[in-house]
């Protein structure tokens, strides 16, 4: 789906798909490739990652200006004083949704273990919403 939206507004899509079994240190040198690569000017990396593998660690190596999710600690830094020239896409899908069908009146609720992307997501939609 993700191609096909890409395609429709005329952005260059690129997929890299790995084993499941993929090292840290390969995907490391990926990222740094496409951080490098002048023509990308967006990465995104498809979370959950295998369990071997260090979310975390991965995302905080991408460089701020190409993180596409804002998943970084430079962009949630960014969101949390209200200053993000990235808006993370799932939090900017739901604010799209919200418009779309006027809806004012709404409660945000979390359940579960809270991660670097709900953070990010949750201080865009405190920003934009309240």
């Amino acid at each position: 789906q993700k191609r096909l939206a890409c395609e429709r507004v005329g952005i260059r899509f690129i997929s890299k798909v790995f084993e499941e079994e993929v090292t840290e240190s390969t995907l490391l040198d990926e990222i740094r490739s496409l951080n490098s690569d002048p023509t990308v000017h967006g990465i995104l990396i498809q979370l959950p990652l295998p369990n071997h593998l260090d979310s975390d660690f991965l995302l905080q190596q991408i460089t701020p200006a190409k993180d596409v999710d804002g998943f970084h600690q430079i962009n949630v830094g960014a969101l949390t004083l209200g200053k993000a020239s990235l808006k993370p896409c799932t939090a900017e899908g739901i604010i799209s949704l919200l418009d779309y069908y006027d809806i004012d009146n709404y409660k945000q609720c979390k359940l579960g273990n809270w991660t670097h992307t709900d953070i990010a997501h949750n201080l865009y939609l405190r920003n934009r919403l309240c």
